[in-house]
């Protein structure tokens, strides 16, 4: 017997109810697995350098202790030459690291601590070399959050 050909057909609900629950499930596991990426590799990044030749040259906090920076150094070994390139990095609990500011150190920070000098609680400048084998530092100003005035576009 035929079906009345003014009357759509509804598929049954055992059919969207499964795909539904599968498309929540993957999404689920593509959010975890993307936040569980930016614990080990930071937004901002270039993979193969960070994971394979990076280390951590130190944690610095803000005057009043509520921002805390961690800087990281490239160093390829026998294959580096100049300055180290070096990122900024800050971490957040739901969306993992990123970097804040990047440039050529001018000194290896194992020796000494970098000259991060804070303006307020997120905000600070940091020398950096104006290229890989020149020594002439440039102040370079890191903002980790936006002001009412950089909002607004002033």
């Amino acid at each position: 017997m035929k079906e009345p050909a003014g009357q759509p057909v509804q598929p049954p609900l055992r059919t969207w109810r499964p795909m539904a629950a599968w498309g929540v499930v993957v999404l689920v596991l593509l959010l975890a697995g993307w936040r569980v990426f930016r614990q080990f590799v930071p937004g901002g990044a270039s993979f193969w350098p960070y994971v394979l030749a990076s280390y951590e040259s130190g944690r610095f906090s803000s005057p009043h202790g509520t921002t805390t920076v961690t800087v990281f150094l490239n160093d390829a070994g026998a294959a580096h030459s100049g300055s180290y390139w070096t990122w900024i990095v800050v971490d957040h609990w739901l969306t993992g690291k990123r970097v804040v500011g990047q440039g050529y150190s001018l000194d290896d920070f194992s020796e000494s601590p970098p000259k991060i000098k804070w303006v307020d609680e997120y905000s600070f400048t940091i020398p950096f070399a104006q290229g890989r084998h020149d020594q002439k530092a440039t102040e370079t100003l890191v903002r980790l959050k936006k002001t009412r005035g950089q909002e607004a576009g002033k």
